[in-house]
């Protein structure tokens, strides 16, 4: 089996890990010259790798908070907001499928604004409920 097609395979056969579309994606670049679908696997990967993360720092803060760890817990809500506003939303969403619009600020006092979408939005809305029901005690 060719390089190409090997790794093609492995992309196939792992769609959770992005390691594979990230390597294909070296391979189109490098070897093959091809830009175009070097940035399309290097955008899969990062998707991929992304969704891992957020799912990752979802689990991270559900943990700290039960330890009472607030600082962490925050520190991982931001990260998970700022990944979040990254991720890919279906084409066919509309206006009235978003979620809420929330604000919310960094320690360097910048603020920013967004709405919960996506795959783990029902997640994150239940991460900043404990946090608001932190606040509130």
């Amino acid at each position: 089996m060719r390089p190409r097609g090997a790794l093609l395979k492995a992309v196939d056969l792992d769609r959770g890990s992005p390691a594979a579309s990230i390597e294909l994606g070296y391979f189109l670049d490098s070897v093959e010259d091809d830009p175009t679908a070097a940035a399309k696997a290097f955008g899969e990967g990062v998707t991929t790798a992304r969704e891992m993360l957020i799912e990752g720092l979802i689990g991270q803060a559900k943990a700290f908070r039960q330890m009472d760890k607030m600082d962490e817990f925050r520190q991982c809500l931001m990260e998970i907001l700022h990944l979040s506003r990254f991720e890919a939303i279906p084409k066919k969403s509309h206006v009235e499928d978003a979620g809420e619009d929330i604000i919310f600020g960094s320690t360097s006092g910048h603020f920013y604004a967004g709405q919960l979408k996506g795959r783990h939005a029902a997640q994150i809305q239940e991460l900043l409920n404990e946090l608001a029901l932190d606040r509130s005690a």
